[in-house]
């Protein structure tokens, strides 16, 4: 059988497309079978061209014709996996594999979901056991040092991306998932390698594109960060994190509006997330808008009360307003959030801050704006035997 990938956010898929052999002398089976055939072909064509409900309803149809036919239901567990929809997507390859219980993909596959619905440690030795049957499989590989970063040892996660590049060097998820390790390591070179690598390898992969950005403002190339951000941006209009931090860099050219507006639409995007808000209440305050900047900062605050930017800004407000001892009390709070996470950067303003406060020396800064983290891992999708109609 061919093997072929396609990407999706969630471990290694291994999509199956099975052909039913006409062999039933009978002819209205035949017809079913026929049918079968003309239903699985049209799904995989569905599924290649990402039209997934289309796909989906083909699956379930091919089903409902044969309910022994194993492939139908991975490929409609890939489809419920993309939606979100885990306790399905688990019911459907566990299906499969009961009616193929030797089949390395289904097994595969169960085993991403229950690893989204938390079973790390068994994930991974189970992964082990399937390895120990299938060596040769690199998405396999690929899995497991997907979870051995998960769980933190990154080393032997760095082992299993070495042998799934030795036995598929064009699985573009490997170089992805090889930056995020490389990136958590420290080793920005090696992470902009891979990022690249897998750009160059799959031109629309917007999670890429957001994680290079980072690199680059990491490295104070705002420009270039810029520019990788509008690229994954243009390939993906509903990605909030990479629509936050491209505000970031546009608050701190001092483009109030059009930071604003990118902030705007996190939060429109995602009411859950407190960046949008920080970020948008230090927009208000560059504005002189400092009851909006306030409210944006509590609202911040609920939805998480351990960040020491929002203490701070929040405490920018406060001083603002002349409201000293409330300005001290929030900066002493970020103060302590700061050196919990051993932030060196932050206690220095947190400093700088108090002493102009108490004592009207240096110079207050700007709020502080907040960068969503890099996308995690991402994994590959196979396809086998996509197109086979007659």
């Amino acid at each position: 059988m061919r093997e072929n990938n396609m990407n999706y956010r969630g471990l290694n898929f291994l999509l199956l497309s099975g052909l039913l052999t006409l062999a039933n002398p009978i002819l209205a089976e035949e017809v079913i079978k026929k049918d079968v055939n003309a239903y699985l072909c049209e799904a995989n064509t569905q599924h290649q061209l990402g039209e997934y409900d289309a796909a989906f309803a083909s699956y379930t149809e091919v089903i409902k014709l044969d309910s022994q036919e194993a492939s139908a239901y991975n490929n409609r567990g890939i489809i419920y996996y993309a939606r979100g929809e885990y306790g399905l997507a688990l019911a459907d390859f566990e299906q499969g594999l009961a009616l193929e219980p030797d089949n390395v993909y289904l097994a595969n596959n169960r085993l991403v979901v229950k690893y989204e619905l938390g079973e790390k440690e068994e994930v991974k030795e189970e992964l082990r056991e399937l390895l120990g049957l299938h060596s040769g499989i690199a998405e396999i590989y690929n899995n497991l040092g997907a979870v051995y970063y998960e769980l933190g040892d990154y080393d032997t996660a760095l082992k299993g991306y070495a042998i799934a590049l030795k036995l598929n060097p064009d699985l573009v998820n490997i170089y992805y998932n090889g930056g995020i390790l490389y990136s958590v390591l420290g080793d920005n070179e090696q992470a902009m390698k891979g990022y690249t690598k897998a750009i160059e390898l799959e031109p629309e992969l917007a999670a890429a594109y957001y994680n290079r950005g980072a690199i680059y403002e990491q490295l104070g190339d705002e420009q270039q960060a810029g520019e990788d951000y509008d690229k994954a941006i243009g390939l993906n209009l509903k990605d909030e994190k990479v629509i936050n931090n491209r505000g970031v860099i546009y608050y701190r050219a001092g483009e109030y509006e059009r930071a604003g507006g990118h902030f705007e639409k996190v939060i429109e995007l995602n009411p859950e997330l407190p960046e949008g808000y920080n970020n948008r209440g230090a927009v208000y305050y560059n504005l002189g808008e400092y009851e909006e900047a306030l409210r944006d900062y509590n609202q911040a605050l609920k939805l998480n009360p351990e960040v020491g930017e929002i203490y701070y800004n929040r405490g920018l407000v406060y001083a603002m307003l002349g409201e000293k001892e409330k300005a001290i009390a929030e900066v002493e709070k970020a103060g302590e959030i700061f050196g919990n996470q051993e932030n060196l950067a932050g206690n220095e303003q947190v400093e700088i801050f108090l002493a102009a406060l108490r004592n009207g020396e240096g110079k207050i800064s700007s709020p502080m704006a907040i960068l969503s983290p890099p996308h995690q891992v991402i994994w590959a999708m196979i396809e086998i035997n996509k197109f086979y109609c007659k």
